[in-house]
């Protein structure tokens, strides 16, 4: 499907989908469910807080990988309920970590009262369980807090109280926002052929003057996306064409235009990629004619770069 953006046609999603995604969609939250017992140990177990960030980054990369799977092999081209799914299914694997760490805390509580009463374990948990409630549990977690630098260690400050529930909205909501994206994400699909379009790096072209590019980024038809000769001296961006087309028929294709810079950091040059244009409708013929021959002709103006 395509929706009009200043004067050129671009993708959109149709907005269907298929039953599978649902089924895929429960198996990714009990996953995910059981990687944030993983997630929360570690968190428990690794003495540094700061490698706990990255334990974090690591459970916020599972969420992600697991959504996207789950919306590209379920054919979930509503971005809407994809984004939903992936908030909930975020927020309950927040919460599930949270969860686990009580449920760790009671089995730690429930093995020293049996050593020291001898009472049977079934009747201890089942006292514990009544002493030691969730919300009491989150209640003594604010107020013992974390130490920061190593944990084992006397040295380095703490945290505690307030500032664990703003560390606990951070966490939750990095990770929900996650979740939204994930869930929503989606290359553009092929209704005829039920199956998602490759993506393909055509070319790229000479750098050019930043007037060029933003006459692009204005263009509203075909023609205005190859813009005559500029008189101006080359700029330091150029352009990298991305072409979206189904394999399996003849039906339209679309084209991503970004604007590509490098810079240079200690590990050397670093691109910095901006879109100008994204998923523009065109004909295959069209996009063929103007970026995949070899070697691809130039547009008026453009050069292909080395």
């Amino acid at each position: 499907m395509a929706a009009a953006t200043s004067g050129l046609s671009t993708y959109r999603a149709s907005g269907r989908v298929a039953p599978l995604y649902f089924g895929l969609i429960a198996l990714a939250a009990v996953m995910l469910i059981a990687v944030a017992w993983i997630y929360q140990r570690l968190i428990q177990w690794v003495p540094f807080i700061y490698i706990n960030l990255l334990i974090y980054i690591g459970f916020g990369a599972a969420i992600g990988v697991g959504l996207v799977l789950a919306g590209q092999y379920g054919h979930n081209r509503n971005r809407v309920i994809g984004a939903v799914a992936g908030l909930a299914i975020a927020a309950a694997a927040v919460g599930a970590s949270h969860y686990w760490a009580y449920r760790r805390a009671v089995s730690r509580v429930v093995s020293e009262v049996t050593k020291q009463s001898g009472m049977p374990e079934s009747e201890v948990e089942k006292l514990v369980g009544k002493e030691l409630t969730f919300s009491k549990f989150i209640d003594a977690r604010v107020e013992q807090g974390w130490k920061l630098g190593r944990r084992t260690s006397g040295s380095g400050g703490s945290i505690n109280g307030t500032f664990v529930w703003i560390l606990w909205a951070i966490e939750a909501l990095g990770l929900c926002a996650v979740g939204v994206f994930a869930g929503g994400v989606g290359d553009p699909y092929c209704e005829r052929c039920r199956k998602w379009m490759d993506s393909k790096r055509l070319r790229e072209s000479a750098p050019m003057p930043s007037s060029t590019i933003a006459q692009i980024a204005a263009a509203s038809t075909i023609e205005g996306l190859w813009p005559g000769p500029s008189t101006e001296p080359p700029g330091p961006a150029w352009l990298r064409y991305t072409a979206h087309q189904c394999a399996s028929c003849d039906g339209p294709a679309y084209l991503t235009i970004e604007q590509v810079t490098t810079r240079t950091t200690d590990k050397g040059p670093e691109e910095q990629v901006k879109t100008v244009r994204s998923r523009i409708e065109m004909p295959p013929a069209n996009l063929v004619r103007h970026l995949e021959a070899a070697p691809p002709p130039a547009p008026d103006g453009l050069q292909p770069r080395p």
